[in-house]
């Protein structure tokens, strides 16, 4: 038996066992003799079966449209630099030929959960000269973010973080300033 047919069975015989007992409660608490209680008892079996049966129906059919969501799921690419190389191009390589989707979204829920090596790697791949690269800066900002989220005591990625937010506007110096300052008092220690 597996785990999605155990629970739907659980369920649908506490459910079933619910409605029994809520519609037999006259019955079983002597408010009601003769034919009636055993028409109520018979009644109150029927909806109790029925309720059973909806549940088993209703959460096995659930688990079936999520697997075949789950087969539905696109194919994904081979890693985060593949990801954004296809995305955003390679200002130093040739983007290979991909038939995979390439939607904003997808790339920015895989930056989103990748791991500061992951980032890095992305980073120094597609921007080794911090000036250069064809990735939105909204991007590097992202992925330097989350990078310094995961190792907030490592000074050369403050500082490359900083170089990165000073080359690309005045509205982040006083950020950039800060990264610089965290790093020197991290290498001063």
């Amino acid at each position: 038996m597996t785990v999605e047919i155990g629970f739907a069975l659980f369920t649908a015989a506490l459910l079933g066992g619910a409605v029994f007992a809520l519609l037999a409660l006259p019955a079983l608490v002597g408010a009601v003799s003769g034919g009636a209680r055993s028409g109520l008892v018979a009644a109150a079996g029927t909806a109790g079966a029925v309720a059973f049966v909806v549940r088993v129906v209703r959460v096995l059919s659930r688990f079936d449209r999520h697997a075949a969501a789950v087969e539905e799921l696109p194919a994904v690419h081979s890693s985060l630099i593949t990801h954004a190389r296809c995305l955003y191009d390679d200002e130093f390589r040739p983007t290979p030929e991909c038939e995979l989707d390439h939607d904003e979204r997808h790339f920015v829920e895989e930056l989103t959960f990748a791991d500061a090596d992951a980032l890095i790697g992305m980073m120094q791949e597609l921007c080794p000269h911090v000036v250069d690269g064809n990735l939105p800066v909204w991007i590097r900002n992202l992925a330097y973010r989350l990078a310094l989220l995961q190792r907030p005591d490592d000074p050369a990625l403050l500082r490359r973080a900083a170089d990165n937010l000073w080359l690309h506007g005045p509205d982040w110096d006083d950020i950039a300033a800060d990264l610089t300052r965290r790093a020197d008092a991290l290498e001063a220690t």
